[in-house]
């Protein structure tokens, strides 16, 4: 059984992928700084905070579906900007199937552990 919390977390995520992948196909070689993610939640009706934003973008980079980058302006601490990564893609192209997410990030599923 999924739980709400897992539920949300997995919103969160598959709402950063679907924006990434999306700023992917209009120009597959810009990032998008963690502003603009945040702003493409504001249209929801369930609202998101920004630690839960950026617990799912350290979550999916760490998962291998998405990528940070430093910016190349601005002074240190510089602006992180972030790419879907094809393994990211072709999970949003498969519909998100949490169940099997580690045929993309190429994890290893742990007993009793799913998120």
């Amino acid at each position: 059984m999924i739980t709400p919390e897992v539920r949300r977390r997995r919103a969160v995520r598959e709402a950063i992928l679907r924006l990434l992948n999306a700023a992917y196909a209009g120009s597959p070689d810009v990032g998008v700084p963690f502003e603009q993610i945040a702003e493409g939640f504001s249209p929801s009706r369930v609202r998101y905070t920004a630690r839960e934003i950026e617990a799912a973008l350290l979550d999916l980079a760490d998962d291998n579906l998405i990528v940070q980058e430093n910016a190349s302006w601005g002074d240190p601490p510089m602006e992180k900007l972030y790419k879907v990564t094809g393994p990211g893609r072709d999970f949003v192209l498969a519909r998100f199937p949490w169940g099997r997410v580690d045929e993309y990030t190429g994890d290893q599923n742990l007993p009793g552990i799913s998120g």
